[in-house]
């Protein structure tokens, strides 16, 4: 909130959420790929992480934390890469 007490959309806020797990082998050369989540960071943490750019401006959150997008990667153990990404939505 700006000095004159109108609401200013911020340009750009992100805030990164990431997990990590181990593949599961299987029989035949198959591999099991386990689920993952996160937790997306509370209201607290966001307002907490926000800064503004002077003195004169209030942090304020008029919505909660919403999924823009994400990125599954594999990458096994030796690689300099992922072997496999997903990227969504």
């Amino acid at each position: 909130r700006n000095h004159g007490g109108q609401v200013v959309d911020v340009k750009t806020q992100v805030t990164d959420a990431a997990s990590a797990g181990k593949l599961i082998a299987s029989k035949n050369g198959q591999i099991v790929v386990p689920p993952l989540g996160v937790v997306a960071p509370t209201s607290q943490q966001l307002l907490a992480n926000a800064s503004c750019p002077n003195g004169n401006w209030t942090k304020q959150l008029t919505a909660g934390p919403t999924l823009a997008n994400f990125v599954y990667t594999i990458t096994f153990a030796g690689f300099s890469g992922p072997y496999f990404s997903l990227v969504g939505p």
